[in-house]
């Protein structure tokens, strides 16, 4: 296929999508501004309903488990922290995009957002592990790293299953894409990135996650620790990517992150046990 056709299709049907984008060019700013007032992010949530609400009720899930009910947008930002709920919010808008797309998808959205979920929850323990990373945007990009499955199966779902059935007789989803479309689901997340203007921070772990040698310094750290949190989220069992074989983290990420191969287990294990937390998570930003 015409990756560039493919391209302007995916860009023509997010432009269309009315509020919800223009939220999040709104937000985009205050992400990469440690010292915004408070009064600002409340304006950008507040401004839509369905953001604000899907927010107070995620802060109230079972994911957070906090002692205490949290009623307003201002609360959960005195609680949660001004980053963690900026984090929230685009992670939440996005979703919300993501919905909007239609077509007939070819993987099950639930399942993609619950593996999503499960690698920002894996990239958070991770940042624990390794140190010296921003867990704050490590859940970001790690929630969002597959958010160009959507628009490539929802837009092209006869191609999309040519892909599928690709990938469960050859392994690797991203060469099975590339294959079809000329490009995998991270390009495809890259292309929605550069459109929103995410930040490099976020969009190049997004973009590069299966294609690590093209992460270059400041970022390949955290793309690299996105890889593995995309394993270990899928090999945990939180929800289904549309992976059939690719099923170990790649030599390289565990090289960057110092991460042993001991660990793996222990921290699969560890990841596992967040299952219903990641639901709960997902069922509350519906």
């Amino acid at each position: 296929m015409n990756t560039k056709r493919i391209k302007d299709i995916i860009l023509d049907k997010i432009n269309a999508i009315p509020t919800i984008p223009h939220v999040l060019r709104r937000l985009i700013p205050l992400l990469q501004n440690e010292n915004v007032p408070m009064e600002d992010v409340q304006k950008v949530i507040l401004s839509d309903i369905a953001i604000s609400t899907r927010l107070l009720k995620v802060a109230n899930s079972a994911y957070y488990g906090l002692m205490r009910q949290v009623t307003t947008v201002h609360q959960a930002i005195l609680i949660l922290g001004m980053r963690q709920v900026k984090s929230l919010a685009l992670g939440i808008t996005v979703l919300e995009t993501m919905k909007r797309i239609g077509g007939r998808q070819t993987l099950d959205f639930r399942d993609l957002w619950l593996h999503s979920i499960g690698a920002g929850m894996a990239a958070t323990l991770l940042c624990e592990t390794c140190g010296g990373m921003d867990r704050d945007v490590a859940f970001t990009v790690a929630m969002l790293h597959d958010m160009g499955k959507v628009p490539l199966n929802g837009l092209f779902a006869d191609d999309y299953a040519a892909v599928l059935k690709q990938s469960a007789q050859t392994g690797r989803l991203a060469d099975a894409e590339r294959a079809v479309f000329g490009c995998d689901h991270g390009e495809a997340g890259g292309w929605l990135c550069d459109f929103w203007k995410f930040p490099r921070a976020l969009s190049l772990p997004i973009r590069y996650h299966h294609d690590l040698d093209k992460a270059d310094d400041p970022v390949q750290t955290m793309t690299a620790l996105i890889a593995a949190a995309d394993y270990f989220s899928r090999s945990s069992g939180i929800g289904h990517g549309g992976n059939q074989y690719d099923d170990r983290v790649p030599d390289q990420a565990l090289s960057m992150l110092g991460i042993a191969q001991p660990m793996i287990a222990v921290l699969r294990d560890q990841i596992a046990a967040k299952k219903e937390q990641a639901v709960s998570f997902f069922e509350a930003a519906q």
